[in-house]
């Protein structure tokens, strides 16, 4: 099928049950119907001898755009050609669509989403991928660092950018990774000692400023130290009110690990409160919607400011309410802690199984409001 839109002739085609269309040089429909059969024949065969370079170009195109890997046969014809068109954004596609990364969990990828979308406000995602080199990983990194980005973060959106050229030099577009030649180490004088702890009090009046949809999520978050991806991404199934626990499997955690989160009676209140006003929607299990919709996470981002800028913790982020958790839970066994904070790598359970008893035991142990002072924020 040949469509013609914003004055380019497009091949589309259906394959594997998905319609593809992809953008090609023609002069005319008639050049743009001989492309189309010559593409699909291709595709659908195999044979690439009956390829000229327009149908090269519309090939090299449709491989790029599909995160296909380029057959060993027209690489040779097709290199220069991909190499000079894919830019940063194809590049980051390309990454984001490659078999290990899609068996990665779903915040794993959202963090990297993240990271792309960063990397391409330095520069924008036009820029060609053969124009980024080790001068470029160093200015990306020092521009960070004075935006103020934490160091883990800068570390986490260089491996991103690691991750593009490494996929980059599988598919044999590049033959090197600048990001593996800048041998970074941070400087200590940049690191910012954060020791963040919110008072229940004060915890209290941040909430106070949030809308109501936001409540039952930061409520959740300060007293089981959840990340905010486990919170806002919480399900029904993942849910279990009868045992006061939340089980989380290893596709939902950032360790890619089983963990499972007791919940105190403060936080069983807010949940069957929200379940009792939560109006059913047929196309999402998650718990906590906006506008009978999931919550995103942009739309968490503006809410929070608004409520720690009232209060007075211009510094003060979500994370921090795990930060604070973590101090409250001190007070506990240390492989019970790090059990429900899911930084199970330890040998806590090498010799016994932690039972659920024991997590709510533990849970309904803390005194969170035996601390009337936040400091770090």
């Amino acid at each position: 099928m040949i469509k013609f839109k914003n004055n380019r002739y497009y091949v589309r085609f259906r394959r594997h049950g998905q319609d593809i269309m992809v953008v090609t040089n023609a002069r005319n429909r008639l050049e743009a119907k001989r492309l189309a059969t010559n593409v699909k024949f291709t595709v659908k065969t195999g044979n690439w001898n009956v390829l000229d370079g327009e149908s090269l170009q519309v090939i090299a195109r449709l491989f790029q755009n599909r995160g296909w890997r380029i057959p060993e046969e027209i690489f040779p014809q097709i290199r220069d050609l991909i190499e000079s068109e894919i830019t940063l954004e194809d590049a980051a596609r390309l990454c984001y669509q490659d078999p290990l990364i899609q068996t990665q969990s779903s915040p794993y990828r959202d963090r990297l989403r993240q990271c792309f979308k960063h990397i391409y406000k330095f520069r924008g995602p036009n820029i060609p991928a053969t124009a980024i080199d080790v001068r470029f990983v160093k200015e990306y990194m020092e521009y960070r660092i004075k935006q103020g980005a934490a160091l883990e973060t800068v570390r986490r959106e260089r491996t991103a950018l690691a991750q593009i050229f490494d996929i980059l030099i599988e598919h044999q577009l590049v033959d090197s990774n600048p990001v593996r030649l800048v041998k970074w180490r941070p400087n200590k004088k940049f690191k910012k000692e954060r020791r963040p702890f919110l008072s229940l009090a004060d915890f209290q009046k941040v909430l106070s400023y949030l809308p109501n949809f936001y409540k039952p999520l930061a409520t959740l978050a300060y007293y089981t130290g959840a990340r905010q991806g486990e919170v806002r991404c919480l399900t029904f199934g993942q849910l279990d009110l009868e045992g006061r626990m939340i089980r989380l499997t290893s596709a939902d955690t950032k360790e890619a690990s089983a963990k499972r989160i007791p919940l105190r009676k403060e936080v069983m209140i807010v949940l069957k409160d929200v379940l009792a006003n939560r109006v059913f929607n047929a196309t999402t299990d998650m718990l906590f919607l906006k506008d009978g919709l999931p919550v995103e996470r942009q739309r968490l981002k503006r809410p929070w400011e608004d409520a720690r800028t009232a209060v007075g913790f211009p510094n003060l982020r979500f994370h921090d309410l795990r930060h604070t958790w973590k101090t409250h839970a001190m007070s506990m066994d240390r492989g019970i802690r790090m059990a429900i904070l899911g930084h199970a790598g330890g040998t806590h359970e090498g010799y016994g199984i932690l039972t659920d008893a024991r997590l709510l035991e533990a849970i309904d142990s803390i005194d969170f409001a035996k601390e009337d002072h936040s400091y770090g924020v």
